[in-house]
C-alpha cells in the first residue's frame, strides 16, 4: 500500500543515510522495487536510503510493508544501538549485545536469515549503467544483519561477525563470565568460543566446566584449564579401570564344573567343550581358535583325544585349528569342517623340535563355509617369544602370544567376539582382552580355570601401572 512520506516517522535518528545519489538517479529510473517497512502507526523499521531517497525526489506518497511488532522490541533495539556505540562496554557485553541485536534484526527481517536472502535484482530489466550497478545491492536487497549492524554502530563487519557468534555461544555462560578476568579479553574467550562450540568442539558443559577451573586458579589461561580438564579426565577412566579390577579381585569368585562365570567382559565355561551347556550359549561370532590336545604325552590332558568339535563352524565364520604336525593329517580325516588353507608361524628363538624332524612351527589349518572365505594377504609368520611368556605359566600346552595376535587380527575386528573351545592356559582370552575383543572360552580343568583368573588380574594390573 502506498502512504504519505511525511505520515513516517523516523526511530533512530543518529543514523545517517549517507550519499543517496547513485540510489536516488536509480529510483528515478527504474521506481522503487522493494517497499520500505513500517509499523502500523508509520514507524520506519527497514529502508532509510530509499525513504531519504524518495524524499530527495520530491515524492509525496511511498509504497510501504506494515507490520506489527510490539513496540518493545524496536525500543530494545535502539538500546542496544546505543549501548554498542558506547567505549565502556566489556568485549563480552560487547558480544551479548551484538548477538541479541542479531536476533531482533532477523525477527524483523525474516528474510535476511542465513540461506534466506533472495536475489531480486533479476526481476527488472535495467537499461541504465548506473542503474544496474546499484539495482541489486541499493534496492532489491535487505541489508545483512552484518552491514547494517556496521554502518549503525560503526564496527568492522568482521568484528560484528566474530561478537555475534560470540555472544549466542557463550550466552549460557554469562553469569560466570560478567565480573570475571575473561570479560575482557577477546583472546580467552575466543578460545572458550572453540571448545563449547557443538560442531567443532567440545560442547557448553564442557566449556562451563573448564571455565570453572581457569577461574579457580587464578593463574590459569583458558588452554591451561583446557590441559587440567583432559587431565582430570584421563585420571577418572585410569580410577574407574583400577575401581573395576579391584572389584573382580575382591569380589568371590565361584568356579562349579559345569557352569559359567564371567572374567570381565569375556565367558569362560567350567567344564568339557562338548557338553550341551557350552554348546547351546556359544553366540555366533567371526573367529574361532581351538588348540586340541595333540596326544604327545606331554601331560595328563594330552592323551586320548578324539576331534569332535565341528560344531565350531556352526558359529565362527572361520575356524582356524593347531593339529600339531603329527595330528595334522588324523585332523584332516575326523573333521567334515570345509578346509580352505593353511597358515605357519615360526617361532625365531623357539628351543622345541617337532616330533616329524622339524624345529619351532606352529601349522594351522583354516577353515571356513564358502560363503564366508577370508581374504588371506599372508600365510606366514614369523615370531620371537620373550623369556616372560615361558614363566608367566607352567601350562604345557600354551600358544605364544604374538599367535595368537596375528590370528585375532588377521579374522576379527575391536569389540569381536573370539570362541576358544581350548583355553587351557587363557592365552587367547588375555590377547583378547589386550586388544578389545570378547572371548567365549572352555576350560574343563577348574585349577586351569584359577590360572586363567590369577593370569588376568595380573595383565589387569599391569595395563594400570
Amino acid at each position: 500500500m502506498k502512504i504519505n512520506i511525511d505520515e513516517i516517522k523516523i526511530i533512530d535518528r543518529k543514523r545517517n543515510a549517507g550519499d543517496i545519489t547513485q540510489l536516488s538517479a536509480s529510483i528515478n529510473e527504474i521506481g522503487l522495487l522493494q517497499p520500505i517497512t513500517v509499523t502500523s502507526d508509520f514507524r520506519l523499521i527497514a529502508g532509510l536510503h530509499r525513504l531519504t531517497a524518495c524524499k530527495y525526489l520530491g515524492w509525496k506518497e511511498i509504497e510501504v510493508n506494515i507490520v506489527d511488532y510490539d513496540s518493545e522490541i524496536l525500543s530494545e533495539l535502539a538500546e542496544i544501538d546505543e549501548n554498542l556505540i558506547r567505549n565502556e562496554l566489556t568485549q563480552f557485553d560487547k558480544s551479548i549485545q551484538t548477538s541479541r541485536r542479531k536476533e531482533i534484526y532477523e525477527i524483523l527481517h525474516p528474510e535476511t536469515k542465513h540461506g534466506k536472502q533472495e536475489n531480486r535484482g533479476n526481476r527488472h530489466t535495467v537499461t541504465n549503467v548506473e542503474s544496474r550497478q546499484v539495482g541489486d545491492s541499493l534496492i532489491n536487497k535487505t541489508e545483512s544483519f552484518v552491514e547494517q549492524t556496521a554502518k549503525a554502530t560503526n564496527e568492522s563487519t568482521r568484528n560484528i561477525e566474530r561478537n555475534s557468534k560470540r555472544g549466542k555461544v557463550l550466552k549460557p555462560l554469562q553469569q560466570l563470565i560478567t565480573g570475571s578476568r575473561f570479560e575482557d579479553n577477546g583472546k580467552e574467550l575466543d578460545e572458550l568460543v572453540k571448545i563449547a562450540d557443538d560442531k567443532k568442539g567440545h560442547g557448553i558443559k564442557v566449556a562451563e566446566e573448564i571455565l570453572n577451573i581457569a577461574l579457580q586458579n587464578k593463574k590459569y589461561k583458558i588452554s591451561d584449564a583446557y590441559k587440567h580438564y583432559n587431565k582430570n579426565k584421563e585420571q577418572e577412566k585410569i580410577n574407574a579401570i583400577r575401581e573395576f579390577n579391584k572389584s573382580i579381585e575382591t569380589k568371590p569368585l565361584k568356579i562349579v564344573k559345569g557352569e559359567w562365570f564371567d572374567l570381565g567382559k569375556h565367558k569362560i565355561y567350567c567344564g568339557s567343550n562338548t557338553d550341551d551347556n557350552f554348546i547351546k550359549n556359544l553366540p555366533n561370532c567371526s573367529f574361532a581358535f581351538a588348540d586340541p590336545p595333540y596326544n604327545a604325552n606331554v601331560d595328563e590332558w594330552d592323551t586320548g583325544f578324539l576331534w569332535n568339535q565341528d560344531y565350531l563352524q556352526d558359529f565362527a565364520k572361520v575356524v582356524a585349528v593347531t593339529p600339531g604336525g603329527w595330528q595334522a593329517n588324523k585332523l584332516y580325516q575326523d573333521s567334515k569342517m570345509n578346509y580352505i588353507w593353511e597358515l605357519a608361524c615360526w617361532i625365531k628363538n623357539g628351543m622345541t623340535h617337532g616330533k616329524c624332524g622339524y624345529s619351532n612351527w606352529i601349522k594351522i589349518a583354516i577353515f571356513a563355509h564358502d560363503t564366508n572365505k577370508p581374504k588371506i594377504s599372508q600365510d606366514f609368520k614369523e615370531i620371537t617369544i620373550k623369556t616372560s611368556e615361558t614363566t608367566e605359566t607352567a601350562h604345557k600346552g600354551r600358544k605364544p602370544y604374538p599367535l595368537m595376535e596375528w590370528l585375532i587380527d588377521l579374522f576379527t575386528d575391536v569389540e569381536d567376539t573370539v570362541l576358544d573351545p581350548f583355553l587351557g592356559s587363557g592365552t587367547t582370552l588375555l590377547q583378547c582382552e589386550k586388544m578389545g575383543r570378547i572371548c567365549y572360552g572352555a576350560e574343563m580343568n577348574i585349577q586351569y580355570c584359577i590360572d586363567i583368573v590369577e593370569r588376568f588380574n595380573n595383565l589387569k594390573k599391569q595395563i594400570n601401572e
